[in-house]
């Protein structure tokens, strides 16, 4: 088998483990606490659309990666040591999981290149990109991410090592992507040759790459707030068990009304709605 065929074979393998790979990721989060933030390697493609126009589609996975696994020699660009923090947390629920409002803004997000100084790179040409994403799940034979947009400044250059997202807010909402749950990932990118521009990525390359936990995004009037739950009341207070007997007093043109508190609906709106009974239970 030649060298080429030997490269497609194992690029057509990588290929077909996307879908496999994602998934993989997904319940590697289930195993750890429920509300403990992990970032992921992401090592898939992105659709994104670089003009509003035309589909481009973006290999996410590091440089030195992809030089790993077609068996290549190792790069200056191996190794990265990237750390990704947050300013707060996402707010995480027992039944929703990570969940966020579509009109609020989303915690500052700092990334640093730990060991910048190993490696012979300018970092005036070293930039980091927020992209948020959602798993392209139509297609059956391939998998992809898709770029669903962000509102703010998504793509910052680094100083002294460190570049910050502030002020960014989702485009969009979960129930208008198929009620997909939205990922955030933090992509490094090198220039080559001052070319940073994303319709022609072949000029760029990737230092490292980050995949966020799966978050639930509603709308400002949120669909979860609109939900109806049913009350039902089982069994009403009694009485007797207070101290005293209660009653509900009504004052109607100089005459005052009386009637007792019962152990029934009628009693129970009555405890409620007397003024004159205060520090209700």
């Amino acid at each position: 088998m030649s060298e080429n065929s030997s490269v497609r074979t194992v690029a057509n393998t990588i290929k077909f483990n996307y879908k496999q790979n994602f998934f993989s990721s997904l319940e590697k989060l289930n195993s750890y606490e429920k509300n403990h933030w992990v970032w992921l390697e992401c090592n898939y493609f992105l659709k994104y659309s670089p003009d509003k126009k035309n589909i481009s589609y973006l290999n996410l996975t590091p440089f030195h990666k992809i030089h790993n696994m077609m068996g290549s020699v190792q790069t200056t660009l191996a190794h990265p040591k990237v750390e990704i923090t947050m300013e707060k947390t996402i707010i995480f629920d027992n039944s929703l999981g990570w969940n966020w409002h579509k009109s609020w803004i989303l915690p500052m997000i700092t990334v640093r290149l730990l060991n910048y100084q190993d490696y012979d790179l300018e970092e005036n040409k070293i930039f980091a990109k927020l992209f948020v994403v959602k798993a392209g799940l139509q297609e059956t034979e391939t998998f992809y991410l898709v770029d669903i947009g962000i509102k703010g400044e998504n793509k910052i250059y680094l100083k002294n090592n460190v570049a910050s997202f502030n002020n960014l807010k989702f485009a969009s909402t979960s129930y208008n992507n198929e009620g997909l749950k939205f990922h955030l990932v933090v992509a490094l990118f090198y220039e080559i040759n001052n070319a940073s521009d994303f319709s022609s990525t072949s000029n760029l390359r990737i230092i490292e790459s980050k995949l966020s936990p799966p978050i639930y995004v509603d709308s400002r009037k949120s669909a979860r707030d609109n939900i109806t739950t049913e009350i039902k009341i089982f069994d009403y207070f009694n009485p007797d068990l207070l101290v005293k007997p209660l009653v509900k007093r009504r004052k109607k043109e100089g005459d005052i009304s009386e009637e007792m508190i019962s152990n029934n609906f009628k009693g129970f709106i009555n405890y409620y709605t007397a003024a004159n009974i205060r520090n209700k239970v």
